[in-house]
């Protein structure tokens, strides 16, 4: 590859930028899946050891009062429903939701704030959803209503998700019903929702 200094002078300018980034694409428009994703984690669990607040003696005084900390945590709530799986005695949408927050509530259980977020299923020109087309290939998948009464006792989980409307209904279901749970607790721990897209659900800024 010549580099500026290398070209001929005359040539800058003469070249058109590439119709797609370089980071995210290949040269032919392939999207060039991302492998180290789990980093990320290693980076943000590392953060509170890095990050220390040191108060002088002067630094305090009646009227400043240093917060007490708060424990938070981040949970992916599409890979809750993968994870948990739909038992046997699910037979409707309102049964696995009271199973998705059974499990939401034993993992957030030591925290004081719970951020909650989903994959956004109404963005048809996302990464993400160029992902899942790649993934699905041409299989057609049945789209589900979610609803309280729809009954999905013989449905497997694995069928009942391939649908990327039925997921994008089913992530606004549990939102909801997140929201819906924490809100009623006297004295519960504070939620967050980053549907900031979809106002009716939204409880504090992300």
């Amino acid at each position: 590859m010549l580099t500026p200094r290398d070209k001929p002078q005359g040539e800058h300018g003469q070249h058109e930028f590439t119709s797609l980034p370089r980071a995210l694409f290949t040269v032919s428009g392939e999207l060039l899946p991302g492998t180290d994703k789990s980093k990320l984690m290693a980076v943000l669990e590392d953060l509170p050891n890095k990050i220390s607040v040191d108060l002088q003696p002067g630094d305090v005084t009646n009227d400043i009062v240093p917060l007490k900390p708060r424990k938070a945590t981040v949970i992916d709530g599409m890979a809750i429903v993968q994870a948990m799986g739909k038992p046997p005695w699910v037979k409707t949408c309102a049964q696995w939701a009271d199973h998705f927050i059974v499990t939401l509530d034993s993992k957030c259980i030591e925290y004081d704030e719970l951020h909650l977020v989903f994959d956004r299923y109404d963005l048809p020109t996302s990464l993400k959803e160029a992902t899942r087309e790649r993934r699905q290939g041409r299989k057609p998948a049945t789209a589900y209503l979610v609803t309280d009464n729809t009954q999905i006792g013989n449905v497997p989980a694995k069928q009942f998700l391939s649908s990327t409307k039925t997921k994008d209904e089913l992530t606004v279901y549990l939102a909801k019903k997140a929201l819906h749970h924490f809100e009623g607790k006297p004295n519960a721990r504070r939620l967050h929702s980053d549907f900031a897209a979809r106002a009716p659900l939204k409880l504090h800024g992300c």
